[in-house]
C-alpha cells in the first residue's frame, strides 16, 4: 500500500493498494484483478467520524493498483482497515496512520512568485523604456535633418 502525501495530512489523502496472490513462498504473486477493495479510516478519538471509500483500479494510471480518495478532516491517530473481497475469498489487513495538521500558506512559494512578477515588471519597464528612448531619438534625428536642410 502507499499514500499521497507521505506523511499524511489534513485534507485530500490518495491511497494506492496492490492485492496479490501469494506464491509458494508466501511472497506476492500475481495480481489479483476484479476485487472489492474498501478502505476504512476511524480516528482514535472522537475529532471526527470515520470515512470509508471504495477503491477501484479503473481511474487507475496502472490497473494492477487499486485507488482511492479520501479527505481527512482532522489531525491525529487514524486506524486504516483494508478489506478485499476476491474471486479467490477474502481478506483483511490493518495498520495506523497519523495525519498531521494541514499546511498553512507556503511563504517559500508566494516569496517566490512575488520575486518573479517584480522581475516581469522590470523586464516590462526597461523594454518599455527603451522604446521610449528609441522613438525620441528617431524624432530627435529627424528635426536635426530638418534644421540641416534648411541650411
Amino acid at each position: 500500500m502507499w499514500a499521497s502525501p507521505d506523511p499524511p495530512r489534513v485534507g485530500a489523502y490518495h491511497l494506492t493498494v496492490s492485492v496479490a496472490r501469494p506464491d509458494e513462498a508466501g511472497n506476492a504473486g500475481e495480481p489479483v484483478l476484479g476485487a472489492d477493495v474498501t478502505l476504512r479510516l476511524t480516528p482514535q478519538s472522537a475529532a471526527a467520524e470515520p470515512l470509508t471509500a471504495r477503491a477501484s483500479n479503473e481511474a487507475a494510471d496502472n490497473k494492477l493498483f487499486y485507488e482511492a480518495d479520501v479527505d481527512l478532516p482532522a489531525p491525529g491517530l487514524w486506524d486504516v482497515q483494508v478489506t478485499v473481497d476476491a474471486p479467490d475469498g477474502r481478506g483483511q489487513t490493518g495498520f495506523a496512520i497519523e495525519a498531521q495538521a494541514g499546511r498553512g500558506v507556503n511563504w517559500a512559494l508566494v516569496g517566490a512568485a512575488g520575486v518573479a512578477v517584480v522581475a516581469v515588471l522590470f523586464v516590462v519597464g526597461q523594454a518599455i523604456r527603451g522604446r521610449g528612448q528609441e522613438a525620441h531619438e528617431g524624432g530627435q534625428y529627424a528635426q536635426e535633418e530638418t534644421n540641416h536642410e534648411g541650411e
